[in-house]
């Protein structure tokens, strides 16, 4: 940049001094030196024009400002933790389950079948519970001496249903029903609460009636004179699709069980026994049914249905102080009360939630002394017996 200014500034002033010297000589003077001096100056304005376009592309290539300089970093944040994670539960993968294959379902139905129905708890009926077993102790026998107008004595009315399935041709034909009824009769079950009850004489034994073919079968306890009231009688009605019974139930087997008192009464203690006795009648009748007559009582439909029973004191028609006859209640403190009881009767349904059979005897009993409006019977009712 400098030399092209020194060259083209020394050609141009010697350009100006030669032409300056030839105007005051005055006379002519050679024009080469005009060239010389020219070509110095043009030579030198191309020097100092080339240096100036360096020097411009050169400053274009660098930064108008100066590079500031860096700022100081912020101070790195701690990284973040990331939380364990928490241990997952191992995925359940499920295993599939084998179907039953049908033998098994045919076991496991055979072994249903096999298992009488639920009578082990018992509880209160509510609501419409207990209405079939309290209308069946309002049945008739067909022994002569109920149909003959005379006075009928006090009663002990035991009613119980069992759900079961209709009868089947695979169950015995009427005389094999009677036979097989007969047997049920003689069980212990029936005897013992019997002779618990009253006296049975020498020429007492069960009598059979008539009935109906094998859905209505009916016994007699007595003699041969068929003008006296039997000891006690029982009927059980079956169901029978082909052969319906007026006021029988589709699917229920209906054991009802009548045992005539004497008139000797007895003390709340002993009622609640019989009261126990005559309920475990329902986990005999289950039995009869399930493993001597092969009418399956738990499975699926009329399973959903249990177990009901009804039990009923009754005095007989012309009795002046009513049930008090057969029930002593002299040890304990009365109430005072309009009427005097004519009957007792208690519903009560299987519950597997409900109590056992000496618990719910026991307020069976209660709701007799409440019947006969005494008080005081706690202590008694909560003795056991024997």
């Amino acid at each position: 940049m400098k030399f092209g200014q020194w060259l083209a500034g020394s050609g141009l002033l010697a350009l100006a001094g030669y032409l300056t010297a030839s105007e005051v000589a005055g006379h002519s003077t050679p024009t080469w030196p005009y060239w010389l001096f020219g070509v110095i100056s043009v030579f030198g304005g191309i020097a100092m024009l080339g240096s100036l376009l360096r020097r411009t592309r050169k400053v274009r290539a660098e930064p108008d400002q100066a590079t500031p300089e860096p700022e100081p970093e912020a101070a790195a944040e701690p990284p973040e933790i990331a939380p364990e994670p928490v241990p997952q539960p191992a995925e359940q993968i499920p295993v599939p389950r084998r179907s039953p294959t049908s033998a098994a379902i045919a076991r496991a139905l055979q072994a249903e079948a096999n298992t009488p129905a639920y009578t082990a708890r018992w509880r209160s009926a509510r609501g419409h519970e207990g209405s079939a077993a309290m209308r069946s102790t309002e049945r008739i026998f067909d022994h002569p001496a109920y149909r003959s107008g005379a006075a009928t004595p006090a009663a002990f009315l035991i009613s119980v249903l069992i759900p079961c399935r209709t009868l089947g041709d695979d169950q015995p034909a009427p005389d094999g029903m009677r036979a097989q009824f007969a047997r049920f009769v003689a069980r212990p079950g029936i005897g013992n609460l019997i002779a618990r009850i009253r006296e049975i004489g020498d020429a007492d034994e069960w009598r059979p009636s008539a009935g109906r073919g094998r859905i209505r079968l009916e016994s007699h306890l007595g003699s041969a004179d068929l003008s006296e009231f039997p000891v006690a009688s029982a009927k059980l009605i079956l169901p029978d699709r082909d052969v319906p019974v007026s006021g029988s139930e589709p699917d229920r087997a209906d054991l009802f069980v009548r045992i005539n008192l004497q008139p000797v009464p007895a003390g709340l203690p002993e009622w609640r026994d019989r009261l126990g006795l005559a309920l475990a009648l329902a986990g005999e009748l289950a039995d009869f049914l399930t493993r001597e007559l092969g009418v399956p009582t738990r499975a699926s439909g009329y399973a959903a249905r249990p177990a009901e029973a009804c039990l009923r004191i009754v005095a007989r028609e012309d009795a002046q102080l009513g049930i008090k006859e057969v029930v002593d209640i002299t040890m304990f403190p009365s109430l005072l009360s309009p009427y005097v009881a004519s009957e007792f009767g208690g519903c009560i349904v299987a519950d597997a939630d409900g109590r056992e059979i000496p618990m719910a005897a026991r307020v069976l009993a209660q709701g007799l002394a409440e019947r006969l409006h005494v008080t005081g019977y706690d202590d008694a009712l909560a003795e056991m017996s024997d």
